[in-house]
């Protein structure tokens, strides 16, 4: 039997996982790409200097370091703690974008 997520949820793209009870769930990498999509319409350049940590990053640009999963989606990356080039110049999403996501959450 498939199983399919209404037309006009904000999820309806998102892979889904059947776990072995039998229940689905949203599978959550694939949620956080479609939030990160989201957010990419109001963007921002961050070029990264000497002591920029993902963290360091989130902090700064969203006023918490839990966000730092936002910094390493837009690079492309699984790991947090693999240093970030100095001089680099990082594309991410704005505060506002970011807030846009959330407000669609609620």
């Amino acid at each position: 039997m498939a199983v399919a997520l209404h037309p006009h949820s904000r999820y309806h793209q998102a892979a889904l996982k059947r776990l072995p009870d039998g229940s689905v769930v949203i599978d959550a990498l694939s949620r956080r790409r479609l939030q990160i999509k989201a957010c990419l319409q109001h963007t921002q350049t961050v070029r990264v200097e000497p002591g920029d940590t993902v963290f360091s990053l989130a902090i700064r640009l969203y006023g918490c370091p839990r966000l730092y999963w936002v910094v390493c989606e837009c690079m492309y990356r699984h790991d947090p703690f693999v240093p970030l080039v100095v001089g680099s110049t990082l594309t991410l999403p704005t505060a506002q974008g970011l807030r846009q996501v959330r407000e669609m959450e609620v």
